[in-house]
Parts: structure tokens; sequence; C-alpha cells
């Protein structure tokens, strides 16, 4: 075919290459102009679709039909995910030895050479290049060289205009870079870790001293000071300049062992047996392999992202993409573009008149509910938007799965609806993410036992005591009508539950007890969450570097449930002890009468600012005074930091004393102020604790168990039943 003159020749070239060769495997490097609408149109479908970017990603792209998506950045391996991926790996591109080879004569013609993009994201890296311009011209006796791409030179200081040369590409590009004594490196805007670009790669294998910012992660690549130089900012960017100038042997040593390194630990053989490896597994999970389909899911919770059971769902939906498993989020409240999330439509004028006669119904006699707001979230078994979830179950383009997994679903799942005698087809499990599933209404049922029987006189209602049942109670209502409606549905129903105390509860419940149950943790973003230096962590966050510092996290700060008024009875015990400080994070503002010096960070939206509050903190209080396993702990763990609170819930389980953190029992807030002055008293025992805290998470809570989990229990469930393979229209 003639070479495209256009954007649609350039795309009927391609689409006629892939139809004419027909691949197994498709391999996509610009899936922003080859994304999701364009492989769709294609004739032929390829088994394994894998994609690479490390760099922006406009709006509106779709890789829904990506198997793989590659990076060497982890922002855009989580927005890979979103856009509808069904994996995101981590990945870089390999030096092949031969170009090492092909510049190895190029002569050293320039003191420092830069050579790359310079467009607004790169903001950072034109600042670093205006510094070095400006100290060449200051005489500082250094000649620099910066061969700038997709740069507006008008835009730029008349200092870095002085210096720029043309730019340059391929060949030509490496030996710039060989022709240089020292190579700059910054990255672009939007990264995450500062040690992923390809020119750390291309400096060091085409044998220049590369001189790049500091970061954590390089170290896994280059040893800092040894194979390549860094620096913190401009000034010590100038330093490191002008040290390795004059001294030349002492920059050729680095030079020699970076290019070893790099040709040894990062060739092309290394990274295309990598590749292959990835794909091979990749194409294993898909059952392309084995011959074994892996199953499909749709994942439903009221909202997207909003409260501690909705991101617990969403981590799950994305570990379970990641390791392969068509996963689908089906929910009530949307907040972000993902293209595998789908929003169930609102409630027609039919369906909202009779959600409002049910709703009546639940009410009884009485027409109200006396509810006490300080035991928490009450809500009835029926939803306005019941009708729609069903509708978008049973839209095969919308939630084309095998299997349905319920979450958190108050307001948006109307029993009534959904466990209708001969909606059987595909299997339901439950995740559990509190007790509302099983009692008659109550979200956590605190010294309540009445769900065990059948509810009635509900304490949550009207201050009764529950132990009698009253037929017009609406609890007592609730409760007999959710076993009956279970009792004739007639489906398969597994639940599972995050902790070993949830289980335990539902099983002793009148309606989930005899069902199948699992317990299967809750995963955290290990990767995310990780363990800072806590001078760092306080630096970044502005808070004072010296002292203790407690943490309390909520998504409400002021529920009652939470425990912040046993944070505040706790305190006063640490009054003579190590100066310490107490930082809360979440939404609202505890009242401001601490008796310690007091902090606040309004919302926990941030995973990183989250992140940053847990690592720079010794310990997380927990005085929840009734919880399955909450994601602080999680997060907490994950960032190496130990938990210190109540002995509540699945709280037990993994709050282990002298390993993860300590506990005392519910209420006791004499006690937690002792536990909090005993613990702050030894920092180094408390250092211990994180370090088993971060080794925990990691071995429980991280996202390629639970995804493990998960589907092992998907696949047995399908099997048992025979409908590997069988995506049904009804629930």
């Amino acid at each position: 075919m003639s070479a495209p003159r256009t954007a649609d020749d350039l795309y009927r070239l391609v689409a006629r290459q892939i139809e004419d060769f027909q691949p197994e495997i498709l391999y996509v490097t610009d899936p922003i102009l080859f994304d999701s609408r364009f492989l769709r149109t294609l004739s032929w479908q390829p088994r394994f679709i894998v994609g690479w970017r490390a760099a922006s990603i406009p709006q509106g792209i779709d890789w829904t039909s990506f198997d793989l998506m590659l990076s060497s950045d982890e922002g855009c391996r989580h927005r890979a995910l979103e856009l509808g991926a069904r994996a995101a790996l981590p990945f870089r591109a390999g030096f092949p030895k031969f170009l090492a080879d092909a510049v190895a004569d190029q002569p050293k013609q320039w003191d420092v050479v830069f050579s790359g993009q310079g467009s607004v994201e790169h903001l950072e890296r034109l600042r670093a290049l205006i510094a070095v311009a400006r100290a060449s011209d200051q005489g500082r006796n250094f000649s620099f060289g910066c061969f700038l791409a997709n740069a507006n030179p008008a835009m730029l200081p008349e200092e870095l205009r002085a210096h720029l040369q043309p730019e340059v590409w391929g060949m030509d590009m490496l030996r710039t870079l060989r022709s240089g004594r020292i190579v700059l490196n910054a990255h672009i805007d939007l990264v995450t870790h500062r040690a992923q670009n390809m020119r750390l790669f291309e400096a060091t294998g085409a044998g220049s001293l590369l001189l790049t910012e500091e970061s954590e992660a390089l170290g896994a690549l280059f040893e800092p000071g040894v194979e390549v130089a860094t620096y913190r900012d401009h000034a010590d960017l100038l330093q490191k300049i002008r040290h390795y100038l004059d001294h030349p042997d002492e920059r050729e040593a680095v030079a020699r062992r970076g290019q070893e390194r790099c040709l040894r630990d990062h060739g092309m053989a290394t990274y295309a047996r990598e590749f292959d490896r990835l794909i091979r597994e990749g194409l294993s999970r898909r059952g392309t392999i084995s011959g074994v389909r892996a199953p499909s899911v749709t994942i439903v919770n009221s909202f997207e992202n909003f409260g501690g059971a909705a991101q617990a769902a969403n981590r799950l939906h994305r570990a379970l993409r990641a390791d392969g498993v068509d996963s689908r989020m089906l929910v009530r409240d949307r907040s972000s573009d993902d293209a595998s999330v789908v929003q169930a439509a609102a409630a027609d004028p039919a369906a909202r008149e009779g959600f409002v006669a049910r709703f009546r119904d639940r009410l009884g006699p009485s027409g109200a509910l006396r509810l006490r707001p300080e035991r928490g979230y009450f809500s009835l078994d029926v939803a306005e938007r019941g009708a729609s979830l069903l509708a978008a179950l049973n839209d095969p383009a919308k939630t084309p799965s095998d299997l349905i997994n319920l979450h958190w679903v108050a307001d948006f799942l109307d029993w009534e609806l959904f466990f209708q005698a001969g909606n059987t087809t595909r299997p339901v499990v439950w995740t559990l993410h509190d007790m509302r599933p099983f009692t008659g209404g109550c979200h956590y049922a605190f010294e309540c036992d009445g769900f065990a029987s059948a509810c009635g006189r509900c304490p949550n209602i009207n201050g009764d005591d529950g132990r009698a049942a009253d037929p017009a109670d609406p609890t007592h209502r609730m409760v007999e009508r959710q076993r009956a409606l279970l009792d004739r549905w007639g489906g398969h129903l597994h639940l599972v539950t995050p902790s070993h105390w949830l289980a335990g509860e539902a099983a002793r419940s009148r309606v989930l007890a005899g069902r199948p149950v699992s317990v299967i943790p809750n995963s955290v973003d290990i990767q995310t969450f990780r363990a800072l230096p806590k001078a760092e962590a306080r630096s970044r966050l502005g808070l004072p570097p010296d002292g203790r510092l407690l943490v309390f996290v909520a998504h409400d700060l002021m529920e009652p449930r939470k425990g912040y008024a046993h944070v505040r009875q706790a305190l006063p015990a640490l009054s003579g002890g190590p100066s310490t400080r107490l930082l809360t994070v979440g939404k609202g503002r505890p009242p401001a009468d601490s008796p310690i010096p007091h902090m606040h960070l309004n919302g926990t939206d941030s995973a990183e600012t989250l992140n940053l509050a847990y690592a720079a903190a010794d310990l997380l209080v927990l005085p929840t005074l009734q919880d399955n396993l909450p994601n602080t702990v999680l997060e907490a763990f994950a960032s190496g930091t130990p938990v210190a609170g109540y002995a509540v819930g699945g709280v037990p389980e993994h709050v282990l004393p002298d390993r993860t953190g300590a506990l005392v029992p519910t209420g006791d807030a004499a006690a937690l102020g002792g536990l909090l002055r005993r613990l702050i008293e030894a920092p180094e025992h408390l250092a211990r604790l994180g370090v088993e805290a971060r080794r925990h998470a990691e071995r429980e809570f991280a996202p390629t168990v639970q995804a493990r989990r998960y589907r092992e229990l998907f696949t047995d469930i399908l099997a048992i039943r025979g409908n590997q393979g069988a995506s049904c229209s009804a629930p």
C-alpha cells in the first residue's frame, strides 16, 4: 500500500497489515493513536493485545480491549486499569549492546549535554536546564549542549536559547549522549518515581556519566554514586557538575561501571526474556494456554470509591483485572471515567412509585423510624434504584459475567426484586463489609444479638433491649421477609467476609445461617502504601520533625462508632512522657480541646497523603467500638506503622501482640491511655512492630494474594455448578 498521507490513511494501512498478518499477539506501542476504538474495527481479533505507555494519557482514551498494559510509571499503570485494561504491569525497555558498540568511537565534545523533549509536560526539566545554562554563562568554565526537541524557543529565556542545538533522534541522539562528559537527566513531570525513563539506559549504555535526580527507586537499577551520579536540587546539580568535571578519573570510573551495569542487567536480551515471561503469564491467565477461561465477574457496590467498603470493593476489582479476570464494577454512584465501571440508570417514575409503596410497607403501622444516630447507619431492604440494578445485570452488553459479587449495596439492592424466585442462573457471592445483610436494618448491632433470632423491639429504633420480638416492629418484619425471600429464591449464595469475627456473626444469624462462607481479607495497594522515612514523610506534610506522633484516621472523624471520644479520654495519660502530637485525618474536624498538640488533615481521598500520614506516625490509634477489619489497619501496616486500639471485631485477627501492635479491652479508655504511654516510651520496640506490620501486609493484604483467593473461589463455585464459560443474563 502507498505511504499514508492522512490520519485515515494511516489507520487503513495499519488495519490492513494486522488483518493480513493475523497475529495471535498484538503489541501496540502507541495505544493513544490505536486505542480500543481502532482495535474493535479490525476484522481479525488477536488472542492477546498488549500496550505500552509511560507518558500523559489524554481524556477519552479507551483501553478495554487491552489484555495487558505495560508501563515503567506507576501512575500510568493505575490509569490503565481505570481505562479498562485487564491488567497493568511494570516493564522497562532494554538497551542493546550493538548500540553501545556502534557509538564507542564517538569523541567527547561537551562538558554537559542534554538530549530530550522540552514540552509543557517537562517544566521541572526546563527549570534544571535553565539553571545549568546560567551557570555555564557565569564563568563556571564548562560547555553545555542542549539538544531540545518539541520546544518553542520563543518561550524560553535567552540564557537557555544561547545553548540550544538541533534536536537529534536515533543513532544521532546516542552519539550526542556519548559526546558528553556528563549527561543530564530530568524526568517528565507526571511520573511519581524519578527512575524510569529511557535516558537512564541510553546514557549509561552509551558510556557517559549519567547525572539524574535522587530517587528511592533508582537503587534497584543503578548504585548511586558508584554507577551513576545523582542530585537533590538545582544547587546540588551545579555542585555535582563542577565536582565531576574537576575529577575526570572518578567521572570515567563511574561511567564505566554504569555502562557495565546497564549492559549486564538492563540489556535487550534480559528485557526480551522478561517480556516473554509477561506475555506467557498473561496468556495463561486468559486461559489461552491452559484451555480454561478465567471467570468473569460483576462486582456490585453502591458507590465506586466513597467510603471504606467502596474502596475495598474497588481494590478487589483492580486486583482481579490485574490477575486476568474479566471484572466489571456496577455502581449506583460513579466517580471516575473508568471504562470498566458501569453506573445503573436513574429510576423511572413507575419504579419510583413501587419503591415508595414498599418503603411504606417496611415502616409498618408506626409509619416512622426513630433512629439513634450514636448507634450508626440504618437502612431498609428496599432501594429506589433496585430495578435499575437488576436491569444492568440483565444487560449482557453492560455486565457479561459468569458470576455476581455483591459488596456494600445499601440503598441500591432491593431484596424483593433481586431475590425473585427463578433468578437462579448465575451464582452470587456476597462479600459482607458489615452486619446489614443479616440484620433488621442496623449495620452494626453492638451489644444486641436480636439478629440471631428474629430482631424486633430494636434498640436502634426505639431503645428497647431487642430480646422479645414484636411482629409490628420493622426490624422483625425485615428479618422474616429476607429469610423467606432467600428460602424461595433457590439460587447459589456464597458469603465472603474479611474477618472470622464477621463470618461467625453471619453464621449465627437467622437470615444467613447455613450458607457457605469463606474468609478472605481485603487488600491494600502495597506499592502506593509503603514504608517511608519518618523525617521525609513529616517534611512533605509540613509536620514538626521531632517527638512522637500518633495518627487517628476515619472517613468521618465524628462518627461515634470510630471512637474519637475514646482517643480524647486516653490522651491525658501521655502527660509527662515523651513529647507527643496527635494527627487526625478525615472528614470534619474534632473539637480543639486535645490535651496534646493536635494537627488535622481534611479528607481521606488522596492515597498519597494518607500514606504520608501513616508513615509519618509512630502509631495508629484505633479505638473503634465495633468493626469488621478497617481499611485503616491495612493501610497503616502497609505504610510500616503498627496499631494500638480496642480488641473488637476482626481487629485482633491481625493486630497481634508484640508483632504488629497491641490491644486492650473494648471501651476501656484508661487502659488505652496506659498502652499508648508504654508504646511511645519504647521507640525501638515500635520500630520493630512497624517492620513486622509491613511484612504482614505483604503476606496477607497484597492485591495479588486477594485476587488469587477470590479467583480460586469463583472458579470452584462455577466448576461445582457446571457454569464455567456460560455468561448468562439473569442473576
